[in-house]
């Protein structure tokens, strides 16, 4: 007979594999229309909560919308701060022999980190989640960046921009962090593996 506890623990890690995707891409659509609906009171009033087509409509413009800004800062803010780095040579995708050429070295670095030797399970899901948590942070910077600037007069957050903009700073800056140290678990973990032997991650 399989072991249950075992067989209960790769369950849970499944569903808590599958809650996180969830969530992940629903959240930064959850931060954004809440944002709206503190810049913007006026705007909600039509939406009726009780109504179910209401809710709908509100879910789906929520997903959308958090999964639209996911991959625009997955595909562009972050792959500019990722090229930030590597400008600065900060431990990752480096510049092989002094020679620049950004896709070849990143390419490289990620085919070696999607070795299953490598980077072992439970890194990389740490590594996600880490990453996960940055996006979530840059998106909590935008949103509130973006209505510190614009919202209007019955809005809760007129006379809060002051508060509003360090709370976009303080977020930006967290969100950095987190990309810096999700970096230099990659560099770490690729570059200890036995069958490292790529100078581009060295």
């Amino acid at each position: 007979m399989p072991d249950e506890s075992v067989t209960g623990s790769s369950l849970l890690s499944d569903i808590n594999r599958d809650l996180w995707a969830i969530i992940r891409h629903m959240l930064p659509g959850v931060l954004v229309v809440g944002g709206a609906r503190l810049a913007y009171p006026e705007s909600f009033c039509k939406v009726h909560i009780g109504s179910w087509q209401n809710l709908l409509v509100l879910a789906v413009v929520t997903v959308t919308v958090g999964n639209a800004l996911l991959a625009l800062n997955r595909s562009f803010v972050h792959q500019l701060l990722e090229y930030f780095f590597y400008r600065l040579n900060i431990e990752g995708p480096i510049p092989e022999d002094g020679h620049r050429d950004y896709v070849n070295d990143l390419a490289k670095f990620v085919v070696k980190s999607f070795t299953p030797e490598v980077y072992p399970a439970r890194i990389r899901e740490h590594i996600r989640l880490r990453i996960s948590t940055a996006f979530l942070l840059l998106t909590l910077s935008e949103t509130a960046l973006v209505f510190s600037c614009a919202h209007s007069g019955s809005s809760k957050l007129t006379g809060h921009t002051l508060w509003t903009f360090l709370v976009c700073v303080a977020s930006f800056g967290a969100y950095i962090w987190q990309s810096v140290i999700a970096r230099r678990i990659d560099y770490f973990v690729v570059k200890k593996s036995p069958a490292d032997k790529d100078p581009a991650t060295r």
